[in-house]
């Protein structure tokens, strides 16, 4: 029995003002189990003014620059036309699994209709694991819980997520216009035009838990997503 040819795979980070986080998603994304050879990563700066001025990498990557706000704009200026066969979108601030992309890539082709969209598991840690302050506990308990996202709402975060290329090219990617909620905007219009979302708990990102000012501007950022793409149907 012939073996599929393992696809190319391109990772895209976007990242705002969080250089240390960036270094510590690249050399987790340095340590994949995945042939590297088949491993293409896209860094999309949306206006950081937080890079030293000759920046290191710990992997090859390609640096794009995408001057407006907004996130989703970022990841399509990266993805659309892009010459790889699966996109793994992640963020800045999230440490990829060494088994990530192989475990993605496994789900996104099992079965004899291959699911279209991926979401991988993401779990949330503690700056100081020992001392977890009461926003990351309660982050931790209502937050990024990708299982009960996809089975609840149809649809997976960008934090850890798997789409085939061209139907990523097919959908038009990401709503541009919207600062939140554009994955869930992708990925119920993928569903509907008749592709299907799975969750692949070995696909791990580790996330920071948030702390109570972040989890507020995530809420406030969530509605005003929300309405911006009510505005736009």
């Amino acid at each position: 029995m012939t073996r599929e040819p393992q696809p190319l795979v391109g990772v895209v980070i976007p990242v705002y003002n969080d250089w240390p986080g960036l270094q510590h998603c690249l050399q987790a994304l340095a340590r994949q189990s995945y042939p590297s050879a088949l491993l293409r990563v896209r860094v999309v700066d949306n206006g950081s003014s937080d890079w030293p001025q000759q920046p290191l990498f710990p992997l090859p990557v390609e640096v794009m620059r995408h001057a407006k706000p907004g996130s989703y704009g970022a990841r399509n200026q990266a993805a659309l036309g892009w010459a790889v066969d699966v996109l793994a979108f992640t963020d800045a601030d999230c440490e990829p699994h060494p088994e990530w992309i192989a475990a993605g890539v496994k789900a996104l082709q099992l079965g004899s209709a291959p699911p279209r969209l991926v979401a991988g598991r993401i779990e949330l840690v503690p700056r100081r694991p020992d001392q977890p302050s009461l926003g990351e506990q309660l982050d931790q308990i209502l937050g990024f819980d990708q299982e009960r996202t996809v089975r609840r709402a149809g649809f997976g975060v960008t934090a850890n997520l798997l789409i085939a290329q061209a139907f990523f090219h097919q959908l038009g990617g990401f709503h541009r216009k919207t600062r939140s909620g554009g994955d869930r905007d992708l990925c119920h219009r993928a569903v509907a035009q008749a592709g299907s979302l799975v969750f692949a708990p070995d696909a791990l990102v580790r996330h920071p838990a948030r702390g109570w000012d972040e989890l507020i501007h995530k809420q406030r950022r969530i509605v005003g997503g929300r309405l911006s793409l009510a505005d736009n149907n």
